[in-house]
């Protein structure tokens, strides 16, 4: 049984491991389509909104900031529009996800899922 375990708990790390680089790497793509975009902005630049509600919270942020505010607050975010342009997602409903939709590399709406 503890063989067992084990190997779940290490399949669990090595999941939640590329889901991270994984969300790294769509976040970053995402949020910089442009080419004339500066760097990923420091988590010390990132804005401090007074919303503790995450929906509102995250409004008016880059996909990188909300990502940061997301992370702090517990959550995780995935982008599902990105200039009108619907992105794939699965149907799975979740408590602590964040779905953004973008414009312009700005975060313009929000909702729990």
């Amino acid at each position: 049984m503890k063989q067992w375990t084990a190997g779940r708990t290490a399949v669990t790390v090595i999941a939640l491991g590329v889901l991270t680089v994984g969300m790294s790497a769509c976040g970053s793509t995402m949020a910089g389509g442009s080419s004339s975009s500066a760097s990923a902005p420091s988590s010390a630049s990132v804005p401090s909104p007074t919303s503790t509600v995450p929906t509102e919270a995250v409004i008016g942020l880059t996909v990188d900031e909300a990502t940061a505010w997301a992370a702090n607050h517990n959550y995780t975010v995935r982008v599902v529009e990105i200039d009108g342009q619907p992105q794939p997602a699965t149907m799975d409903y979740r408590t602590d996800r964040i779905n953004l939709v973008v414009k312009n590399g700005v975060v313009t709406s929000a909702k729990m899922g």
